[in-house]
């Protein structure tokens, strides 16, 4: 008779909810064993155990063999993967910078520059899932040097290709220009806290994976924009502030 699992208890928010979607994709699967998880991935059942705990990040390997063994969307499962990797990675360096409290101007500056920089970087691994799909999806390509010139508008996850699926969806961000979309992605604080352009964006990214961008993944990007837009609006108090 399978154990009943633990708790899930996490320092991360979005660590628990990984954990916890991995026990869902089990429970849909009929919950196996880990031992016989085991048998079918590989991996032993104490780590397969462990991935499903929250206790901390699981690396992609195990992941991807529990998905498989449970029946899940590996494509999706490996989106999802980087999408969280790439977050926890933004928020390490944050902390690993040094930040100090206090208004010092200079010091705000580079803390702007640092979080949008993050969101670029979290939008270009789903930009790099985008490349990976279509790469798996289409056969090589024989065209000529200049027609692939031709064709860089459609290049997969190029900033002209985003901007022409998120105005194909006519969706809440209106009318997106490549330009904007490439200033978003290269960091450029104006843009990255634009919250409709960026969630365009990544809708784009998901549709372009062939899944939908679900209430869920929203909310979590949500989250990421509102602490964005929380420090940039008490920089720009402090730097409005009568000396």
């Amino acid at each position: 008779m399978p154990r009943f699992e633990k708790p899930i208890d996490s320092e991360h928010q979005q660590v628990a909810e990984f954990a916890q979607e991995l026990r869902e994709l089990r429970h849909r699967a009929g919950t196996p064993s880990y031992r016989r998880l085991a048998v079918t991935t590989g991996y032993s059942p104490s780590t397969l155990a462990k991935a499903a705990s929250g206790s901390r990040m699981p690396t992609l390997p195990v992941v991807l063999a529990y998905v498989r063994a449970c029946g899940g969307n590996i494509r999706r499962w490996r989106f999802r993967w980087h999408e969280l990797n790439a977050h926890l990675n933004s928020l390490s360096r944050q902390v690993g910078s040094g930040r100090t409290a206090g208004p010092v101007e200079q010091s705000d500056v580079a803390d702007r520059a640092a979080a949008a920089a993050a969101v670029a970087a979290e939008l270009t691994t789903l930009i790099t899932e985008v490349r990976r799909a279509a790469a798996a999806s289409r056969p090589p390509s024989a065209q000529s040097a200049t027609k692939r010139r031709r064709n860089r508008m459609r290049i997969p996850g190029s900033s002209r290709h985003l901007a022409e699926t998120i105005n194909s969806a006519h969706g809440p961000a209106g009318t997106v220009s490549h330009v904007r979309v490439a200033r978003t992605l290269a960091g450029d604080p104006r843009h990255a806290l634009d919250e409709l352009l960026v969630h365009a964006i990544v809708g784009a990214c998901h549709e372009l994976c062939g899944f939908p961008y679900t209430p869920k993944d929203r909310l979590r990007w949500a989250g990421k924009l509102s602490a964005l837009r929380r420090e940039f609006q008490a920089d720009l108090e402090e730097s409005e502030r009568p000396r």
